[in-house]
């Protein structure tokens, strides 16, 4: 089962690396300060960062195709990931940042439960930053945003239930609403069967 889990992690974050690269080369010329972000450029790179079992994407982003409602040629999207399938319950950090021309910067994470702490259950927050300090795209300045509170629950199924690819599911909605790209839908359609049955019933 959990190798199962990890084909279908790996083939979701394919399927978002594949439209997101194709977007950004059609959007480049139009964008401001991308050049200064160390995108994944080719499938290789990303196949590598998704190889081990445990790891995480580094100081390198992937880049999302913004979702309607965003002026695309004006909306930066990265998306940066870690993941453990060695742990007993595998888990993943999902952050999403967007950045937008005029300088506003807003973001979001998904977080597995935290051991014996009060969020003890997977989770939604706010965020303002990548975890990793490396990666070139802008931070938010509003120092309202607390990274902390609140923390939404992600309330899928029992907390020891929920995997990786049901939290990048799960994050992908929640930037696209029922307006996922067809390019990645049809790659989380293949591996529907394999989802929650709360999540399988939020497609399109």
């Amino acid at each position: 089962m959990i190798e199962e889990d990890v084909k279908t992690f790996r083939k979701i974050l394919m399927a978002l690396f594949k439209d997101g690269r194709s977007d950004l080369a059609d959007r480049a010329q139009h964008l401001y300060s991308v050049s200064a972000i160390p995108w994944f450029d080719n499938e290789r790179e990303m196949r590598n960062a998704l190889a081990c079992r445990k790891g995480d994407f580094g100081s390198r982003l992937v880049s999302l195709r913004p979702p309607s409602g965003l002026p695309s040629e004006k909306a930066v999207i990265g998306m940066w990931c870690a993941w453990d399938f060695e742990n007993e319950s595998p888990a993943c950090k999902i952050e999403i940042l967007i950045s937008r021309a005029n300088g506003q910067v807003f973001g979001f994470r998904v977080d597995p439960a935290h051991p014996r702490h009060k969020h003890r259950y997977w989770h939604v927050q706010f965020t303002y930053k990548f975890s990793c300090q490396g990666t070139g795209f802008p931070q938010a300045n509003a120092n309202c945003i607390d990274d902390s509170t609140p923390a939404f629950p992600v309330a899928l199924d029992p907390t020891g239930t929920v995997t990786p690819k049901d939290a990048a599911v799960y994050a992908i909605i929640s930037l696209y609403g029922l307006e996922i790209p067809n390019a990645i839908n049809a790659g989380i359609r293949t591996h529907a069967h394999k989802l929650k049955p709360s999540l399988r019933g939020l497609l399109p």
